[in-house]
């Protein structure tokens, strides 16, 4: 795989998580007022510009262990390195944990297997698995030929569930997985066609099933994407909910052209300004065409770690 689309998609994630990082759990009024235009620090946690939150941590920490192959222990031992010892981190300490992540992390720990880990409760639908997905979608991008749709969902769901492990978050991995599948496999497509395909090839897939079926209505708006682009930004959701969040990720790629100021747009978005700018980002990162504000990485936080886990897939025969 291209080293660049590696390192594209992965800065991608950083630099919408550190864009959001400090504004999270304001309110969308917040942003009337005062919206973000640049790249700042401190607000919401007490660390600089360019500092990078769980987002971009647990995306370094599945980008570490998928390097090495598919083995969940493995990949939930990253995740409890990050959360007990700050590994992945540009401060030495996680923090902005998400309850289900942080849930899920200690059941590992207690002894219980890595896939049964995440809670199965309709309460843990938060999108602390979809901000971590892009490494999953590069390492399946790798695998065109020798993985069928059937195999690549459960690698999606899978690494879902080790933290999320209600149906709902599963179908919103699927979602959004097989829309950033199509935005690599198909880079000269307008982002419309591809996020408009990506959704019917899962929602294809999920129809046959009814353990997934029934979720579909749920992801409704993203099966009509021109309404979607018709929404006012007010009606636009932006909590961490998955179903939230995909709504808002998609507006924000289908409304503004601009790759950087689609990632203003995200964090404008207001309430979980990271997350929904991280994924974002990580989506716009799968396009070769893309090219992020050079002061934006200039300002990011210990870019010689992140491209240590670059290095690493780029050399790794997983991602090759």
């Amino acid at each position: 795989m291209n080293h660049k689309l590696i390192k594209n998609t992965i800065y991608g994630v950083a630099i919408g998580d550190a864009l959001g990082m400090p504004h999270q759990f304001l309110p969308p009024q917040e942003f009337d007022k005062q919206p973000v235009t640049e790249m700042t620090g401190y607000g919401a946690f007490s660390y600089p510009a360019g500092t990078w939150s769980d987002d971009t941590s647990l995306t370094l920490a599945l980008l570490d262990s998928l390097s090495q192959g598919v083995n969940y222990t493995q990949i939930m031992q990253a995740f409890a390195n990050w959360y007990q010892l700050g590994k992945y981190t540009p401060t030495g300490i996680a923090f902005d944990i998400g309850a289900g992540t942080a849930e899920a992390i200690k059941t590992f720990l207690a002894g219980t297997l890595a896939l049964a880990a995440g809670s199965s409760k309709v309460t843990n639908n938060g999108n602390g698995a979809l901000m971590r997905l892009a490494p999953v979608v590069l390492y399946l991008a790798n695998r065109d030929d020798t993985l069928s749709l059937a195999e690549q969902f459960e690698i999606l769901h899978n690494t879902t569930r080790l933290t999320h492990g209600h149906v709902r978050a599963l179908v919103a991995s699927g979602l959004l997985g097989m829309a950033m599948l199509t935005v690599q496999r198909h880079p000269e497509w307008p982002l419309r066609r591809a996020l408009t395909t990506g959704f019917q090839i899962a929602r294809d897939y999920y129809q046959n099933q009814p353990a997934f079926q029934s979720e579909l209505i749920d992801f409704k708006p993203l099966f009509h994407l021109e309404q979607l682009i018709n929404t006012n930004r007010n009606d636009i959701p932006s909590s961490g909910y998955v179903v939230d969040t995909l709504i808002a990720v998609s507006w924000c790629l289908l409304t503004e052209p601009n790759p950087n100021a689609c990632l203003l747009k995200a964090v404008n978005l207001g309430e979980d300004t990271d997350t929904i700018a991280a994924i974002t980002g990580g989506v716009l990162g799968l396009n070769p065409a893309t090219h992020f504000s050079h002061s934006w990485l200039s300002q990011l936080k210990d870019r010689a770690q992140i491209d240590y886990y670059i290095h690493q897939a780029t050399e790794s025969a997983n991602f090759n």
